[in-house]
């Protein structure tokens, strides 16, 4: 199902990525005034990794949902960070869409290939998904866990991904070797929440 792939830079041209950049400023503030910040994780020892942001719908897989944000002007955002100290790593994906039904129908087919891509370089094992966890606030979440395997080692990845509102979300807690205790994972999440509902309340 080509419905399933995720729409982002890695999925289309650099000259589709390029376009995707011209757009409402005030909707590219938007999206990034979503996004985490090192000052929200907890710990020391943590650096940004990378932070770009486009237009949805303009690149990659295309359908009515996307376009239809497109159409709203919306941007989708993308934040990573790596603490090197710990061996672990945040990843986070934003994308507003123009209605509560887009984001709740949009949010089960959205992913963090950009992260794996950046990060990892070998076999990905399929996800499976964690049906014993609860997110507060995110009564929808998709919960899921994998392992990819590579030269530098095998890296674990918990994932969440859900809809605030209108805004879709993914966050996805990486390490090398060991999961993220759920606990932590859903510290994240829970601040991604609040910094989501915060950005919708003033603007």
């Amino acid at each position: 199902m080509g419905d399933r792939e995720e729409s982002g830079p890695e999925h289309g041209t650099r000259g589709q990525y390029l376009i995707a950049q011209f757009g409402d400023r005030s909707q590219r503030r938007l999206t990034l005034s979503m996004l985490l910040d090192l000052r929200d994780l907890s710990g020391d020892g943590w650096a940004e990794f990378a932070h770009r942001s486009y237009r949805t719908g303009k690149e990659g897989v295309k359908n009515e949902r996307r376009q239809r944000a497109k159409q709203v002007g919306a941007f989708t955002g993308l934040k990573t960070f790596w603490n090197s100290e710990a061996q672990r790593n945040v990843a986070i994906k934003i994308t507003p869409m123009a209605s509560v039904a887009d984001a709740e129908r949009e949010a089960p087919i959205w992913g963090l290939h950009f992260m794996i891509q950046a990060k990892s370089e070998g076999t990905v094992a399929d996800e499976i998904q964690v049906d014993d966890v609860e997110v507060p606030h995110c009564p929808g979440a998709i919960i899921t866990e994998r392992t990819i395997s590579g030269p530098a080692g095998t890296t674990s990845m918990r994932t969440v991904r859900a809809n605030v509102d209108r805004v879709i979300f993914v966050v996805g807690c990486g390490a090398q070797d060991e999961f993220w205790p759920w606990d932590e994972v859903l510290n994240v999440v829970d601040k991604q929440v609040a910094k989501i509902q915060h950005a919708l309340t003033v603007n």
